[in-house]
């Protein structure tokens, strides 16, 4: 038998199995024997990978796709179809191969707005439509399509509109007059009402360069299929379809719908859109928890393999500013209209750049965001209640997140609020309450007569506590700075090692993490045993305990953060604590009643070790580990759009900081001295890692660095300017571009870090520009001026006698922008249809055959709109005009406050850079195989601008 622990009539240790030595009234913490160190780590490790090996495969199989039977209507291919026919399909289920076919030609070639391109798109789509409205004839459903949007309008954004909050004065604003190309269809549902509808909503216009297989094309060929998939599986409500036109340069598409008389009948939207290439549709944005509700419920027998995926996060990135982009969904809410913004998001990368086609874009992809929008708008639509109700709130206010693709979890804040308070009182009473407990059971302990093996105590005195929360809030707080000195450095050296290698990246966080999260918990022990009197923290299983419940404070601290957050900004993302804390909860239960009566034998505390373990991490760490999977893909490659790299980081470090936190208790177990050696383990990893991201070249065909092209006619000088702008260097293309242009004054240099395009070139003198317009007989940009303003003007006015008709004419343009230096009573195109006097006043007319007055809902926050009739005075400094017509002409009226003019500049933009853009060939032939791609600045209404003074005596 062991020899019996003695103890001085002033000292009371605990211990169990000898960890307490005491000799010469020295105290150390016991080592443990090096394979039972080994055995704790190697199963934490296990542990920890286990978890993460679950959440990797299970986001995996999302993306998995068989079609039924196992039988293809159409075997996925990763090249473009030139088949402009639309085939026709009649198939009673959504087929993600059908609607991929669709997408093969969709997103074969760029079709930005204002592109012959483009044109074709809306010819086809408006063909496949007509191939289902048959279907829908042959089964006895009424279905209507408008094949051109008639609306017509003219919309200011008042976000953009200097002190417009304070002032409502728009003389520094940017009018946009936009002549509606949507293509609109409805299938009215089974209670025979066109209102109460649902709207679905995706763009099929791509940026300037891109095939926008991702943005937006996929969302386009899907709603297709579900356009087949409700003719043969009937809804109660109708459904609208808008295939909206001009998302790209301005969200004009939504802005036109909005004026359509069919946008009254709208009870709710989903918006689907694509910022990345493939991968999982996520939920962005949900107007409230009605609409996020429906989304979350799965119907029965309406699609198969549901795997829905959203997150609060995004919505909370949008509300905080860390999301700078805009879609559809904000005008849509702007006026009143509740809904959903699903996006795809992964391999930002490639978003708005040539790499955004076909062969990006896996079949699965097109089959989950098919079946969650399939299924919300089934769970809407049958839910009569819900459809029959007043229009919702637009304000955000719900907490909502898939677990691994396979269920939803959504509520109200309110019951988040309740949630978050009702922890933080019952840490703080559970606190209490064992606090008094553990000590009564002293005295117990102190009547009875123990040994050194069969001590067993709940107590530790509170100084140890105290002492425990104190190192581990270090611990915790060292970590983050460890993350920020992380980003700090490879921010400065080597910026987009996050964009390129983001894992990589995240991998070195959480051994940095590992190494700070350690050093304390060493220092920490180290000094406990330095402690005389008290023994308790001197072993090392005891402090493992002591950390346990530490955690439920930092955890504490954490949700009390969570709460504010949410009552303050109305952001939920912090909602991953409240696992966190539920969890150490239970493992601080554990801990004080469990524990102490395993500590006889070793097998029963490992035992003890491991189930506290499992409580203590598995399912928060699976929410985290989630959560931080869509963080990682959603912000690391917005650095290349100008997200701040060390904001980035610090979000790493926050997600990898709280997965890791919560295995101080669990390291701590083998004792100081072998927790030491894993310190050095991990911190040649560490090296490792860190040197890797300092030196490894950021940029691969995967994440490519953007290359940028603008160019620019002076129609007045004559004088062509190409620039150049990318985030790498360039030297190859600029050799080609020397070589094409050799008589062309050149620069060529880094234009420092402020811009995430690092390195800038400019070619001054003849870039082909002008030499291209004439070889395609293409007429360059005119105008003409006419002061007879007739009696009948149907245009707003102040003096006639101080105004002006400027017709302008540019042949495929599409695009132009009016700007003018001085403020003007009057500056407005006029409309050319959609309302009942347009064609007997002016000398251009294009009223389509389908023409439909243009409504106008009442102004909103961020929208106002008009038409000549009604334009605010002092509107508007600039006016961008839009058209669908190849054409492209406009009559702007311009009047003045009798001073003058002054200077006015007339820019038009073109889109298609094959016929007009020389050098876009020099650069895509000199980057194919490399590790750069040919992006597009986001909002852009033209790769080629032609400026010139318009003179106005």
């Amino acid at each position: 038998m062991p020899e019996p622990v003695h103890y001085t009539s002033k000292e009371y240790d605990h211990g169990a199995d000898a960890y307490v030595v005491i000799h010469d009234n020295r105290h150390e913490i016991q080592s443990s024997k090096t394979i039972s160190a080994i055995l704790y780590y190697l199963v934490l490790i296990l542990v920890y990978a286990a978890l993460l090996a679950l959440v990797i495969v299970m986001r995996l199989s999302d993306n998995n796709y068989s079609p039924p039977g196992g039988n293809y209507i159409f075997q996925p291919s990763k090249t473009p179809s030139s088949d402009s026919v639309p085939f026709d399909i009649s198939t009673t289920e959504f087929r993600a191969d059908v609607a991929h076919e669709y997408l093969r030609y969709l997103a074969r070639t760029p079709h930005a707005f204002g592109s012959e391109a483009n044109i074709e798109n809306v010819k086809y789509l408006s063909a496949a439509l007509n191939n289902l409205k048959k279907l829908a004839d042959q089964n006895g459903v009424k279905m209507e399509i408008i094949e051109s949007d008639p609306t017509i309008v003219t919309s200011v954004d008042t976000r953009k509109v200097k002190d417009y909050s304070t002032t409502k004065k728009l003389n520094n604003a940017t009018s946009s007059y936009v002549e509606g190309g949507n293509v609109l269809a409805r299938i009215i549902g089974l209670n025979g009402s066109e209102d109460n509808s649902i709207l679905l909503s995706s763009h099929l216009d791509s940026q300037l360069v891109s095939p926008g297989a991702t943005d937006d094309g996929i969302n386009g060929a899907v709603m297709l299929e579900i356009v087949r998939h409700i003719i043969f599986n009937r809804l109660k409500s109708t459904v609208v379809f808008n295939f909206n036109n001009g998302e790209e340069i301005g969200l004009y598409g939504a802005l036109g719908f909005m004026h359509h008389p069919w946008s009254e009948t709208v009870k709710a939207f989903i918006n689907i859109e694509g910022a990345g290439a493939g991968g999982r549709a996520l939920v962005f944005r949900a107007s409230n928890s009605d609409v996020i509700n429906r989304y979350s419920k799965r119907t029965k027998g309406f699609v198969t393999k549901w795997r829905p995926h959203a997150n609060v996060f995004a919505n909370d990135a949008f509300k905080l500013g860390l999301i700078s982009s805009d879609t559809d969904y904000t005008v849509y809410a702007s006026y009143g209209i509740p809904g959903l913004d699903i996006a795809f998001y992964e391999r930002r990368s490639v978003y708005h750049t040539e790499s955004d086609s076909i062969e990006n874009v896996p079949i699965g992809s097109v089959h989950q965001v098919g079946t969650v929008v399939l299924n919300a708008i089934k769970a809407m639509s049958d839910d009569e209640k819900y459809m029959a109700s007043p229009r919702g709130k637009t304000d955000g206010i719900a907490i909502y997140y898939d677990v691994l693709g396979r269920f939803m979890v959504n509520h109200s804040f309110r019951i988040m609020e309740v949630i978050y308070i009702v922890l933080l009182v019952i840490i703080i009473i559970g606190t209490i309450v064992t606090r008094i407990y553990s000590r009564r059971s002293l005295s117990t302990e102190k009547d009875s007569t123990l040994t050194g093996t069969d001590v067993r105590s709940m107590y530790i005195p509170s100084m140890a506590i105290v002492r425990g929360c104190i190192f581990t809030s270090i611990a915790a707080i060292v970590s983050l700075v460890f993350s920020l000195c992380i980003g700090l450095l490879l921010g400065k050296v080597n910026f987009f090692v996050i964009y390129g290698y983001m894992f990589v990246v995240l991998a070195t966080h959480a051994f940095g993490n590992l190494i700070g999260i350690g050093l304390v918990l060493y220092l920490w022990m180290f000094l406990e045993g330095k402690i005389k009197g008290n023994s308790f923290l001197h072993n090392r299983f005891i402090i493992s305990r002591v950390a346990t419940y530490s955690q439920l404070f930092i955890w504490w601290i954490a949700m009390l953060g969570g709460l504010l957050l949410a009552i303050i900004k109305g952001a939920g993302v912090l909602y991953y604590t409240s696992y966190f804390g539920i969890f150490s909860i239970l493992a601080a239960t554990w801990a004080c009643f469990i524990e102490p009566a395993a500590t006889k034998f070793r097998v029963t505390r490992f035992i003890s070790w491991f189930f506290k373990l499992i409580i203590a991490i598995a399912v928060p760490l699976i929410i985290c580990f989630d959560l931080a999977g869509t963080l990682v893909h959603g912000m690391a490659q917005t650095v290349i759009d100008g997200t701040g790299a060390v904001t980035v980081h610090l979000m790493f470090g926050i997600f990898t900081t709280a997965s890791l936190i919560v295995s101080m208790p669990f390291l701590a177990t083998p004792g100081k001295k072998h927790l030491g050696r894993l310190l050095l383990v991990f911190l040649l990893v560490f090296i490792g890692l860190i040197l890797s991201c300092c030196f490894i070249k950021p940029f691969t065909k995967y994440s490519p660095s953007h290359v940028y092209f603008s160019g620019d006619l002076n129609l007045d000088s004559k004088v062509e300017n190409t620039t150049i702008l990318a985030n790498n260097k360039f030297a190859n293309i600029v050799d080609a571009m020397n070589k094409k242009f050799p008589q062309n004054s050149r620069s060529y240099e880094s234009v420092g870090n402020a811009e995430p395009e690092r390195y800038r070139g400019e070619w001054i003198g003849d870039s082909n520009f002008a030499k291209s317009f004439n070889d395609s007989n293409t007429a360059l940009p005119s105008y003409k001026i006419s002061k007879d303003i007739p009696d009948n003007f149907p245009g707003a006015t102040l003096n006639k006698n101080n105004g002006v008709l400027v017709t302008i004419s540019a042949p495929h343009s599409y695009g132009c922008m009016l700007t003018t230096d001085d403020t003007h009573a009057y500056s407005y195109v006029l409309h050319q249809y959609g309302i009942s006097d347009a064609e007997s006043n002016y000398t251009i007319t294009a009223t389509p055959s389908n023409v439909t007055d243009t409504i106008y809902p009442s102004d909103t926050t961020k929208f106002i709109s008009f038409d000549h009739r009604d334009v605010p005075e002092g509107c508007c400094q600039n006016i961008n005009m839009l058209t669908r017509r190849t054409n492209s002409e406009w009559i702007v009226y311009l009047e003045h406050y009798g001073d003058g003019f002054g200077d006015i500049e007339l820019k038009c933009y073109y889109s298609e850079f094959g016929p007009f853009m020389p050098p876009v060939g020099v650069i895509n032939s000199t980057i194919v195989g490399t590790s750069q791609t040919m992006g597009d600045m986001h909002g852009g209404l033209g790769l080629l601008s032609l400026t010139q003074k318009m003179s106005i005596n």
